[in-house]
């Protein structure tokens, strides 16, 4: 897995909607992921499960969200800026 050898890493694209941006980085064993949804659009952000007790907070909120084999689902995030926090990942 790539989180395993890379503390953090960024892109954009440019939609024909506006730009979509994301990075992400480890501050200590926490998981920090920061996204851009471009206005009149919705994403679903899909993460690597790194642990059974998933500890996820959204914009300093804590959030449901859904597992799915090794994966940890956020559905339909409206257009916006998000910072992802997911504690106790490493």
């Amino acid at each position: 897995m790539p989180y395993l050898k890379l503390n953090e890493a960024s892109g954009s694209y440019k939609s024909q909607y506006g730009k979509i941006s994301s990075s992400w980085k480890f501050i200590d064993n926490d998981f920090i992921y920061n996204i851009s949804v471009p206005p009149n659009t919705s994403a679903k952000v899909i993460l690597p499960l790194f642990n059974k007790q998933a500890n996820l907070m959204v914009n300093g909120d804590k959030v449901k969200f859904q597992t799915e084999k090794n994966s940890l689902i956020l559905d339909d995030l409206e257009s916006g800026l998000y910072e992802l926090v997911y504690k106790n990942a490493r």
